[in-house]
């Protein structure tokens, strides 16, 4: 459940349909064994009864969860959490590594910053875009560098759209992040809920540059298997690259 609701959360509103199947015959009752379940019109999940019994007894302990358990799943932030800045990690001069659940890295350029990957959600997005506003170079941001269609990378990505920045993705992704940007989000408006912006795509099919000097940025677009995501290589001038290394 606290999955779903965190998939739900990063997608915003998204039709839900499912269908009930392999009926079996249990103590005179016909009763469906799976459940198929789709999500703006994909199949997201099937979930299988192997065992079913009707009135069974149950004990309290069967159905009593750990105290501890519940304290920590109530107080718990899922991932609607504040980006963390305490523990940068210098992989090169001027590309500082913030690493946690999911990654995220601030590339200084001669006339700007990059940003590496918008994960996890709008507020966490807002955190790293004010710490990379917050240089003392006062340097602009030049973009946002989204490289996978794995859903926990991109779902900061409404924040960079919301600031009105470019966003480097992939040109197959482009489909998924467009359905994402358009989706309502009412339940838990954030800022592009609250005033609309049009994305600032900049799609990557083929080789392209980012800047200059020492820190520029190369991406390559590397088309992986449907479930483990497209992503591209980035290359650094001094070998500093996400996700693939080269020097």
């Amino acid at each position: 459940a606290a999955a779903f609701a965190v998939l739900l959360f990063a997608l915003g509103g998204v039709p839900p349909s499912g269908y009930l199947d392999n009926w079996k015959m249990i103590g005179g009752v016909v009763y469906p064994t799976n459940r198929i379940e789709e999500r703006n019109g994909v199949l997201w999940r099937s979930s299988q009864v192997l065992e079913a019994k009707f009135n069974p007894h149950l004990d309290d302990a069967d159905l009593t969860m750990d105290p501890g358990v519940a304290a920590k799943s109530a107080t718990g932030k899922g991932w609607d959490r504040a980006f963390d800045d305490r523990h940068p990690l210098t992989v090169a001069p001027g590309v500082n590594l913030y690493q946690g659940s999911w990654n995220v890295a601030l590339i200084r350029q001669d006339d700007g910053l990059l940003v590496l990957e918008a994960p996890i959600s709008p507020k966490f997005t807002e955190g790293v875009l004010a710490k990379a506003r917050a240089n003392p170079a006062h340097l602009p941001l030049r973009g946002v560098l989204s490289t996978s269609d794995s859903w926990p990378h991109a779902a900061g990505v409404r924040e960079a759209v919301a600031e009105q920045l470019p966003v480097y993705l992939l040109d197959l992704n482009r489909t998924l992040l467009d359905r994402m940007v358009k989706a309502p989000h009412t339940l838990s408006p954030d800022r592009l809920q609250t005033r609309p912006r049009p994305p600032r795509w900049k799609i990557v099919s083929g080789k392209i540059e980012v800047g200059t000097g020492p820190n520029r940025v190369v991406l390559y677009p590397r088309e992986g298997r449907p479930q483990n995501a497209n992503t591209w290589s980035i290359s650094r001038d001094c070998g500093c690259s996400t996700p693939a290394t080269r020097s």
